[in-house]
Order: C-alpha cells, then sequence, then structure tokens
C-alpha cells in the first residue's frame, strides 16, 4: 500500500510543479527536493514492505514513510483547495500577478502553510532517508510482482505449514473421482498435468495426498513433492533422484539424470503449492512425454499458472456448501460421535449453522472452529454460542490468518489496495464489478487513461485476477464471461479490515465504540452501523464525528447512521447507501447540501436508495473535479438544470429510470462539452435537449426513449465516434433507428446492441446491412421478431451473442444452415416456442444453449448436430418438459452435450 501511496503522490508532485504559483512564491525547489527525495524511498520500499512481519525496524520504517506520505497528500491537497475556493476574479490575479502572489491575503495564507508544511515534511524525509540503512533489504527480485509478471517466484516471506493437513476430505468426492479418472484415463497417452486450483485453507494438500495415496501403485515411480515459496529446482531434482535410488552431487547435472531415468517409466508426481509458474518451467524438461500415460498433478493458488501451461486440466476448488461444512464441523467438534445417517442435536445444529455463516464454507476455518468447540464439555448451544461470539480469529485462527496474509502477501501490489477496499463494505454484501470499478477510479487504483474503457478494461483485469486466486467468489458473470457481480467470503473480508486498519486504509465503524479510536492518519471511513446511536435531532452526532480525521478523503455510509461534517472538505470519494429517514428535524440533508459547496475536491458522488425527508437538491456547479455520479432509487435527489453540463471532469453519469435525466437540460440551447464523459447510464428522455451534448469519448450509452420523436436522439448518435455500448429502450423501435447505414462508418464500431420495444416497420425491412459490421452481442426483448426477421439475424458474421426475451412471435423457430456462423451463446427467454429445429451445418460454433421460461415446448430440441455445445441450461421450465429431457427416447437428442443444467 505504502508503495502505491508514494507513486501517486509523485505523480501528484509533478502536476504541482506545474501550478505557477509555486515558482512565483519560491516554492518550487523544495517541492522537486521532497519529490527527489520520495525517488529515493521508493527504490527500497518494495523490499522493506515485504520485510515488515520478520522485521520490526522494517515495520516501523514503512509505517513513517507512509505517516510522511500522508502529510505530503494533506499540504498539497490543502494548498489545492484554497486555490479552488477562489472567486474566478482572484483565480486570474493569481495566475497571472506575482504581485497578487504577495499582496493577495488568501493565497498569501495558502502559500504560507504549503511552504511551512514542506519544511516539516523536508526534515521528516530526511530523517526517513537516513533510517532506511538500519535494516538489509533482500534482494529486489524478493519482492511481490506486478500483473505484468504474476507468478514469479521470486516471493520471499515467512514459511506456512501446509495450510490443510488437518482438513478431512469432506464434500470432494466428486472431485477426487473425477481426478482419478483423469490420471488414470487409458485413452490419454501423452504426459499430461492436472491442476487443482483455490485459495489456501480449501483442502487442496489434502486432496492430492488422498489422490496420490489411491493411485500411486497405478504407476512405475511415483512421488509426492512440496514446493517452497522460493522454488529451488535442484532440491526437487535431487529428491527425485533419492527416491530412485540415484546418488547425486551438487556437480551433478540433475535435468538429464531425472529424464534418463524416467524416460522409460510410466510416472505419476504431484508438486503441492506452486506458487510460480516457473517451477513448471523448471521441471517440465526434466520430465519426459515418452506417450505411456505419465502424470503430473500440481496443486497452487494461483489459476494463471495453469493457463499458461499446455495439455492441461484445471480444478476449480470451491468452498463447502452447507451441509458439507456442517458436517465438518461436528466431525471436528465431537469426534468421539459417530452422525452417520442420524441427525445432528438441534440446539447444536443451530450454531453450527451460525458457525458456516461466518466461516463461509472454508475448511480450515471450519476445523479451527471445531477444535475450539472440541474443548467444550459439556457441549451445550450457550458454551458453542460463547465460542463462535467470543473467537479471537487472530489469536485462536491464527493457522487462518496465516494463509491469508501469505495469500495477500502474494498479491501485485497494485491489487492490494483493492482487496483491502473490501473491508469498506459491510459483511455479505454483494459487489457490482462496474460500480466497484468507479470506486477504484475515483480512488486512484486504475492507471489514469484518458482512452475510452481502458480504465475499466484494467478494473476488469484486477478482479479477474483476484478470482483466479479465490480472494473473491464470482456471484453471476455477463453473457461475455466478465465479473458482473461477487462476494468476499466473511473470513476474507475481517482480515482485509484488520489489515486496513493497521495500515491507516480505512476505518470501519460498525459499534458506538468504534467512534471513540482516535486515529488521525487514517484516510477512509466506512460506517455500517445499522442502529441509531443518538437522537436524530440532537447534536450528539457531532460529537461523534469529532474523533473521526477531518482530512479524510473517502467517506462511505451505509444504514441509518451518517457521521458526516462539515470539517470533512478534503473528501474525493462520498457514498450514500440506504439512508432512510422521514423526520423532518433530521439536519442531515441540510449539512449535506452546505458542505457539499465545499467540497471542490470530490470526485465520486453516489447516492443509492435513498429516501430524504425533503428534496435535497444537490450544488453540483461546485463540484468542478467530479469524475462519477451515481443517483439510484433516489426520488427525494435533485440536480438543478444546466449545473451538471459545465463540469468538463465528467466520466461516469448513472441514474435509473426514476430519475428525469431531461430535467438537468432544461435550459441548455446551444452546444455544451463534455469531453471525458465514456459512461451515460438509464437516462430518461422524454423532451430535447440531449442533442446538444458533445461527448466525443461516449463508448457506453444507455437511453429510455418516453417522447415520441427520435430525432434528438439520432441527432446525438451521429456525433459519437467511439460508441462501443449502446442501450434504446422505447415502447416502439422505428425502423430508421436501426439502420445503421443512416449514420456515420463510425458508428459500425458498435459491438454490444441492447434493443428494448416493438420493432416499427412502416415502408422498409430488416437486412443485415443495417447492424454494425463487427457486432458482437444483441439483445432484444420485446421486439416481436417474426420467421423473416430472425433469417436477418442469422446472416451477422461478427454475432457471438445472442438473447432473445419475449423478442419473437412465431411458435417454431428454424435455425437455418450456416446460419449464425460465430454463434457461441444463445438464449431463448420467454418465447412462445413450440419447436426449435436445427438444421444441418446451423451454429456450428454454438457452445452454451440456454432456455428459459419457454413454456408452451411439445418436443426435446434435437442437438446432436451442435458438435461443440458444452452446456444446455434449463431454467424455469415446465415440469413436461424436464420428464421428456430425462425420457429414454429423447436421450439421443441431447447426449453430445456435455453438461445440462437445471436451474429454477
Amino acid at each position: 500500500m505504502a508503495e502505491v501511496l508514494v507513486s501517486n503522490l509523485l505523480q501528484k508532485l509533478a502536476d504541482l510543479a506545474l501550478q505557477k504559483a509555486i515558482t512565483l512564491y519560491g516554492v518550487s525547489d523544495k517541492v522537486e527536493d521532497v519529490k527527489a527525495q520520495l525517488i529515493d524511498i521508493q527504490c527500497v520500499l518494495r523490499d522493506a514492505d515485504s520485510q515488515r512481519y520478520t522485521s520490526k525496524v522494517a515495520e516501523n520504517w514503512v509505517k513513517n514513510v507512509r505517516e510522511v506520505s500522508f502529510m505530503i497528500e494533506d499540504a498539497i491537497d490543502t494548498f489545492l483547495l484554497n486555490v479552488e475556493s477562489l472567486s474566478e476574479k482572484e483565480h486570474d490575479a493569481f495566475r497571472n500577478s506575482v504581485k497578487w502572489v504577495v499582496k493577495g491575503p488568501k493565497k498569501l495564507i495558502a502559500m504560507n502553510s504549503l511552504d511551512g508544511a514542506i519544511n516539516k515534511i523536508q526534515a521528516k524525509i530526511k530523517k526517513i532517508n537516513e533510517n532506511k540503512a538500519s535494516f538489509s533489504t533482500n534482494d529486489p527480485g524478493a519482492s511481490s510482482s506486478s500483473l505484468g509478471s504474476a507468478g514469479s517466484c521470486e516471493y520471499m516471506s515467512t514459511s506456512v505449514a501446509p495450510e490443510d493437513e488437518k482438513i478431512d476430505l469432506v464434500g470432494f468426492d466428486k472431485e477426487k473421482r473425477e481426478i482419478e479418472e483423469l490420471l488414470l484415463d487409458q485413452n490419454t497417452v501423452k504426459r499430461s498435468v492436472v491442476f487443482i486450483v483455490g485459495i489456501g485453507g480449501l483442502g487442496k494438500t489434502t486432496l492430492a495426498k488422498k489422490v496420490y495415496q489411491s493411485v500411486k501403485d497405478k504407476f512405475d515411480f511415483y512421488i509426492r513433492l512440496t514446493v517452497t515459496k522460493v522454488f529451488n529446482q535442484p532440491d526437487l531434482l535431487k529428491k527425485i533422484l533419492e527416491k530412485a535410488g540415484i546418488e547425486t552431487s551438487n556437480e551433478d547435472y540433475h535435468i538429464i539424470k531425472v529424464n534418463k531415468y524416467l524416460k522409460d517409466k510410466k510416472y505419476f508426481i504431484v508438486l503441492d503449492d506452486v506458487h510460480s509458474d516457473d517451477v513448471w518451467t523448471g521441471m517440465r524438461d526434466a520430465l519426459p512425454d515418452e506417450g505411456n500415460g505419465s502424470r503430473v498433478l500440481i496443486t497452487t493458488r494461483k489459476a494463471n499458472i495453469a493457463l499458461k501451461t499446455a495439455f492441461k486440466s484445471v480444478y476449480q476448488l470451491g468452498f463447502l456448501h452447507r451441509e458439507e461444512s456442517i458436517k465438518l464441523l461436528f466431525k471436528k467438534a465431537l469426534p468421539e460421535e459417530n452422525f452417520n445417517g442420524k441427525p445432528y442435536p438441534p440446539d447444536l445444529y443451530e450454531v453450527a449453522e451460525t458457525a458456516f455463516n461466518k466461516c463461509g464454507g472454508l475448511p480450515l476455518a471450519l476445523v479451527v472452529v471445531g477444535g475450539q468447540l472440541s474443548m467444550r464439555v459439556p457441549a451445550t448451544n450457550n458454551a458453542w454460542k460463547s465460542v463462535i461470539l467470543t473467537m479471537n480469529w487472530l489469536k485462536e485462527g491464527k493457522d487462518c490468518t496465516e494463509i491469508f496474509a501469505s495469500s495477500y502477501e502474494d498479491l501485485p501490489v497494485e491489487l492490494r489496495s483493492c482487496f483491502m477496499y473490501f473491508a469498506s463494505f459491510p459483511e455479505d454484501h454483494e459487489y457490482s464489478a462496474e460500480f466497484l470499478t468507479w470506486l477504484w477510479i475515483a480512488e486512484g487504483f486504475i492507471p489514469p487513461s484518458s482512452d475510452p474503457g481502458i480504465m475499466e478494461t484494467i478494473s476488469k483485469k484486477y478482479l479477474d485476477e483476484l478470482a483466479r486466486r479465490c480472494m473473491i467468489q464470482v456471484s453471476k458473470k455477463s453473457l461475455d464471461g466478465s465479473i458482473s457481480t461477487f462476494r468476499v467470503q466473511n473470513l476474507l473480508r475481517e482480515f482485509a479490515i484488520n489489515e486496513a486498519k493497521e495500515k491507516d486504509f480505512i476505518n470501519v465503524i460498525s459499534k458506538k465504540d468504534d467512534f471513540t479510536e482516535n486515529n488521525k492518519s487514517v484516510r477512509r471511513v466506512s460506517s455500517q452501523l445499522n442502529e441509531p446511536v443518538w437522537d436524530v435531532s440532537s447534536s450528539q452526532e457531532m460529537k461523534f464525528t469529532e474523533n473521526i480525521n477531518p482530512n479524510i478523503r473517502t467517506l462511505l455510509l451505509f444504514g441509518k447512521v451518517v457521521p458526516f461534517s462539515s470539517r470533512f472538505t478534503l473528501l474525493k470519494v462520498l457514498v450514500i447507501f440506504h439512508y432512510n429517514s422521514h423526520d423532518i428535524r433530521d439536519p442531515f440533508p441540510g449539512l449535506l447540501i452546505e458542505t457539499l459547496k465545499k467540497l471542490l475536491q470530490l470526485r465520486c458522488l453516489a447516492f443509492i436508495g435513498c429516501n430524504f425527508p425533503w428534496k435535497v437538491v444537490l450544488p453540483i456547479e461546485h463540484l468542478h473535479k467530479l469524475v462519477t455520479l451515481v443517483i439510484r432509487s433516489c426520488q427525494d435527489v435533485v440536480v438543478p438544470p444546466r449545473s451538471l453540463w459545465g463540469i468538463t471532469t465528467l466520466r461516469h453519469v448513472s441514474v435509473d429510470r426514476a430519475y428525469n435525466f431531461c430535467d438537468t437540460l432544461e435550459g441548455v440551447s446551444g452546444p455544451v462539452d463534455v469531453p471525458d464523459l465514456q459512461i451515460l447510464e438509464e437516462v430518461k428522455i422524454n423532451k430535447s435537449g440531449i442533442e446538444f451534448l458533445n461527448m466525443p469519448n461516449l463508448f457506453k450509452l444507455h437511453l429510455i426513449n418516453e417522447s415520441d420523436s427520435w430525432d434528438p436522439i439520432v441527432t446525438l448518435l451521429r456525433k459519437l465516434q467511439k460508441l462501443g455500448f449502446l442501450t434504446l429502450q422505447s415502447m416502439e423501435i422505428p425502423l430508421e433507428i436501426l439502420d445503421m447505414q443512416n449514420f456515420p462508418s463510425y458508428m459500425c464500431n458498435l459491438h454490444t446492441l441492447r434493443l428494448k420495444g416493438r420493432w416499427q416497420f412502416e415502408d422498409g425491412e430488416l437486412t443485415a446491412k443495417m447492424f454494425p459490421k463487427y457486432l458482437n452481442m444483441l439483445t432484444l426483448e420485446s421486439s416481436h421478431l417474426d420467421e423473416n426477421s430472425f433469417q436477418v439475424l442469422e446472416k451477422l458474421t461478427s454475432l457471438r451473442i445472442l438473447v432473445l426475451v419475449m423478442a419473437y412471435a412465431g411458435k417454431k423457430m428454424v435455425c437455418s444452415n450456416q446460419g449464425f456462423c460465430e454463434l457461441k451463446h444463445l438464449t431463448l427467454d420467454g418465447l412462445r416456442l413450440v419447436e426449435l429445429e436445427i438444421e444441418e451445418g446451423a451454429m456450428p460454433k454454438l457452445e452454451h444453449l440456454e432456455i428459459r421460461s419457454c413454456l408452451k415446448f411439445k418436443m426435446v430440441p434435437d442437438l446432436q448436430r451442435l458438435e461443440k455445445l458444452k452446456v444446455l441450461s434449463l431454467k424455469s421450465m415446465p415440469e413436461s418438459f424436464k420428464s421428456m429431457i430425462n425420457n429414454e427416447d429423447n436421450k439421443y437428442k441431447i447426449e453430445k452435450t456435455r453438461s445440462i443444467n437445471f436451474d429454477e
């Protein structure tokens, strides 16, 4: 975290140096000096940070770096805030006159304040640089990687014992059986690699050990090796040679010897706890592929290691389900009891469910809790409850904490702040990937880019990496495969809270006592109190905010309690979730409006599911640095006309259909430039105005047209040069709005199109040329397509995803020969279909067919011709259809489909 903080500060100092007043007042040399010293610190910071768990000196040094970084940030932001607070006349004079800098009272105070702060910073930073020699740094390679080299085994950390030696194999019987089948498959003669992937504590080692014991005798040579975090190739090879009875010495060519010995043998080698793709790269040449069915089994926490290996199978190990978790818990808590076929004691089962909710199905955590429960004799409801409620995970759950710490330390530097940010949200929160991306951008976690969509793409890459490392649990994916929503396992979230608190990253307020902690360094506050702790009409609230650092940059408010103060003038992120008040005495709305006028550094403002006792008119015109504005399910939040469109820094605007977006355009009668706006979502249009917006970088647009005219929208679309995602929604959508030939050629770059509304055909007919040439994903809802229109869709040669929701009027759908030549996913939702016919040569690349709520199907579709089909998903289908699927007479139609999923 300190490394990211210093990196961001260097950019800030570079920007500050461009301020003319800095040069005029003679502070520029001091700024450059601080910048140079920070660069010196940055050179050793990563090594020091990696040593903080093993060296108290390194830990204190990193803490001092963090503190001085906060001092620099406060000095810069306070100065910039004072500059922003000048009137326009004062601002012009300040920029252009040396005399004003000397005589202008407001600015003179600001410059003196900056000069004094820099003097203190210089003294502190000098001492830090002197002390950096007091601890020894490791080899520069012994630090966490970036995403560009994720998985490098050049990590140094405290060693952790095999994380799941204590875990019994519960809940993974299917995985064990299937892995054994892969290892013993006589049809696969090439040497193949099987990966077991999952976060620490899931039971990877235990599963691999059980599989090893079960199948080893089927091979000529077998060995199970635990890989150290710092990969030692000669040591692993030496162990293989020792097992083979071959003498070795330090001078031996181990790779050649191992390869020669194994050349005529069918071998089975387990590499447990692999941290880097360098391990397989280093071992591969020693393991010959003689086409005799040799196998390698690798356990790892990092799925990206498996992605770089050819000819492999990957098993992503997940968390245990509820019943499996409870079974493991009782097995550890009451080892003398045998519950096979017997019900669990009801009073204890209730507590076991609470333990499951806490541990989230993580086997190691359940083992730790079970061990604590086993010491409570006799086992009673109250005794078990006291363990669950009072357990100190940092102490009793040390095994879990060490595993989480190891996984955290393995993260690339740029992902650590992203992970700690999960502490900002309440327990069991379902995260929206899109909204979290906007927060990460506002916080500065994503490298800046002016190119549309680049920062969002980087954020997706970060989330994918966290998912591959099993640090998040994906709840839902978009049809393009990107993460849509996800959760964070409760114990991982608690670890994030502790780590964030230790680094002054965020202060989580979940109980009244948390207000008494006086931490003047913390930069972010998340209030997660659900029950009021004061009378809403009293002044008690202000007393509680006195212990919150006035220089906080982020304030996330959940639930009923809003510790808010007009002192928080340096806020950059303000998010209010589900605030609900009907008391007209409530001082918060008024305080919020007045304070917003002072938040000149604010980058992200979001209201989600809020109800205020009276209308909150946002003073948006003061927020000249606003990047993200989100208003969802808030009818009482109002943006004054025209005020939004004077903010040239806007990047994301997302409102829901309950909000009348056109009110913000009232009085706009000429061109308005919004150069940075990239996302404009769910905006309701019922009159003109939007056509005046010039948004050259817009790449995602969702419009809901409630007016009779499409002219303003057509005018707008003709100006959008970089649009990639477009959603249009209306009762009726005319044919001309569908015809991309009516728009300049750059509109043909659209790759994702969603249309909700009945297509209006008057004098023309639909043709394939009307659609964007490179259209990749098409979603149609309530379109009322006929057979001819469907045949036009079949000719879209770039289409890979098609979703039809109540969009087809016919009873029979025919997928024609050579139709949908690139389609990989097809969803049929709520159609009146009786029959689906697939001709020879249709959809040759289809991998996933989803049929949902199609209640009138009379027969099972014949899927034999879909050679690439992997998954058939059947959701909310009638029981009669399920019976037909299971009927032996229909088995031949679906026998080539690898997986059939029923989901209610």
